[in-house]
């Protein structure tokens, strides 16, 4: 459909007078428009680049548009439908040399010529309130062809050369009204800064007007922005190629005191650029002072950095130093307070125990006054005694729970030791069960010849060591002997297995006991289920404790002497039982 479109496009155009022919060019703007994808559009502009539309569109901007409807408007949409179609042309057409070195120089001149000629008759027409839409329109154009120029140099970097170099910037530089003199400054700043390679392929003498008028602007322009644009344009240029260093140092020597016209109107940054540039004297000299001037940025760029870092670390350290030491405060206070609650903790313990101390006292003296005088003295050794056991039990349960720490770890040593024992007896019977495996893999099979050879060695061996299987009579009392040893077993059998099923029966109960006992918890600790636990269901169990339980509290009653007896026995037993 576009290229249709384009196609009758190109027949009018070759039909019409010459003066409608702008308009009917300017039908290729709405097909542009009216599609979205990028490939298609730049499939279009190879075909309007291949019917030669685009060498019409340059021609028509060199002529006069003053009878062509829409005048420079006209002219304007024409200059940036060139600058459309180029940037949106693909290889191979780029790349031909009749583009490259042909059409794009022709269509750079003409763009340039087109702004001269808006810039001309923007000059001309008065500045008068009637006419001031006029001058916006005109200024509207200039600005639109400057933009257009500068899109299709930063599409293509060789109209940068063809732009410095044309005689037609020199003319639109050259004026004295400030509004288009800053359109084509900024023009030229932008060819600066994007073809900073461009620049060293220009003439000397083309550097040399470039200068003349950008210094000339410098020194006469009123208006900050003129003389702000000015100086970055000589600066990059100076930037760019050192041609401009040694012309400035040997042409405007005095440029360094003009330039102090500008001081605190924003030019600083530029004019010490500049004033740089003609202190060094040669393009060598700038770019060395160039290279010190950039190291020492890098240097206090730098120590800036490193500077921020240690603040940085320094207000992290402060920080974790002031959070210790709230931490550490916080720490002692509580400490403190933990140390005041413990004391009078113990302050009330204390207070407690006397107290009961006392109240026992009262109580004893109570009891001795209610007494017998006869009775007094018996009490009190009944009290000495039941104080006695109180002891010995609170001594006696101590001792118990130590041993029994050292009996739980001494059995999870044996456990453990039992376990590594069983798993390297294990690991030995694999590995010689392998091995035995592995030789009986190792050896040949027999052949039949190895087999009555073998054969026949075994009938030799037999025949010279011949069994003596002695008398008749001496067999008949072997056979006797041995079936008395038959019925013996078989008498004893059922007894001897009922006597080791009731063994390991036993044995088993003892390791589930003596579990029970390593896996019991403490006294404060002790639930209803704990107790379910550890109750006996058999009634011969629960006969022997019960008389135990008897005669312990009878023994309690028993004089102290007595008790003392018994816990040598206990302990004599308790050695004997932890032993070697």
């Amino acid at each position: 459909m576009g290229k249709e479109a384009i196609l009758k496009v190109a027949e009018r155009v070759s039909v019409v007078e010459s003066r409608r022919i702008p308009q009917e060019l300017l039908a290729l703007t709405a097909v542009l428009d009216g599609c979205q994808d990028t490939t298609r559009v730049s499939s279009m502009c190879r075909e309007i680049w291949r019917l030669d539309l685009l060498r019409v569109c340059s021609r028509l901007l060199r002529t006069d548009f003053t009878q062509v409807p829409g005048m420079w408007h006209t002219a304007t949409k024409l200059a940036t439908l060139i600058s459309r179609c180029l940037v949106e042309l693909q290889s191979p057409e780029t790349d031909s040399t009749t583009f490259r070195d042909e059409f794009l120089p022709s269509a750079t001149e003409s763009l340039l010529n087109l702004a001269g000629n808006v810039q001309q008759k923007w000059s001309q027409v008065p500045r008068l309130e009637q006419y001031a839409e006029a001058r916006s329109s005109l200024r509207e154009d200039l600005a639109a062809v400057s933009a257009a120029v500068r899109r299709l140099m930063v599409r293509h970097r060789a109209v940068v050369r063809h732009v410095l170099s044309s005689p037609r910037i020199l003319q639109l530089l050259i004026t004295d009204h400030a509004e288009s003199s800053q359109i084509v400054l900024s023009l030229l700043q932008e060819a600066s800064s994007v073809g900073s390679d461009a620049i060293g392929m220009v003439t000397d003498s083309v550097l040399c007007s470039l200068l003349d008028e950008l210094v000339y602007k410098l020194c006469t322009s009123k208006d900050a922005s003129i003389g702000k644009s000015s100086a970055q344009i000589v600066i990059l240029l100076a930037q760019a190629d050192s041609r401009v260093i040694d012309l400035l140092c040997s042409r405007f020597r005095g440029l360094g005191s003009v330039l102090r016209r500008w001081d605190g109107k924003g030019l600083n940054t530029e004019q010490g650029k500049l004033a740089a540039f003609l202190k060094a004297g040669s393009a060598e000299a700038a770019g060395m002072q160039e290279h010190n001037n950039a190291a020492v940025r890098i240097q206090a760029y730098f120590r800036g950095y490193r500077t921020r870092r240690r603040l940085e670390k320094a207000n992290l350290a402060f920080a974790s130093f002031h959070k210790q030491y709230r931490e550490r405060k916080a720490k002692n206070a509580q400490s403190k307070s933990e140390e005041q609650r413990q004391g009078a903790l113990r302050q009330r313990l204390l207070e407690s125990r006397r107290q009961a101390l006392r109240r026992l006292s009262v109580r004893q003296l109570q009891c001795i006054e209610i007494l017998p005088a006869g009775e007094v003295d018996r009490y009190l050794l009944q009290q000495q005694e039941a104080a006695a056991a109180r002891i010995q039990a609170c001594w006696k349960g101590s001792r118990e729970r130590r041993r029994l720490s050292g009996r739980r770890a001494r059995a999870r040593r044996e456990r453990a030791a039992s376990t590594l024992q069983r798993a390297v007896r294990r690991w030995l019977r694999r590995r010689e069960e392998r091995r035995q495996r592995q030789q009986l893999k190792l050896l040949p099979p027999l052949s039949d010849e190895e087999r009555v050879k073998l054969s026949e060695q075994i009938e030799e061996w037999r025949y010279k060591h011949p069994v003596d299987a002695g008398s008749r009579e001496r067999q008949e009392a072997r056979h006797q002997e041995a079936g008395e040893l038959l019925e013996r077993h078989l008498a004893t059998l059922v007894s001897r297995r009922r006597r080791e099923t009731h063994a390991e029966a036993l044995l088993a109960r003892l390791r589930l006991d003596s579990q029970l006992l390593l896996d019991a918890p403490k006294l404060s600790d002790v639930t209803a289920a704990d107790i379910d636990v550890y109750t006996s269901r058999s009634t011969p169990v629960a006969m022997t404790a019960r008389q135990q339980h008897a005669d312990h509290l009878s023994g309690l009653h028993a004089p102290w002497w007595e008790k003392l007896a018994d816990a040598d026995e206990d302990d004599n037993w308790l050695d004997s039982e932890s032993g070697p």
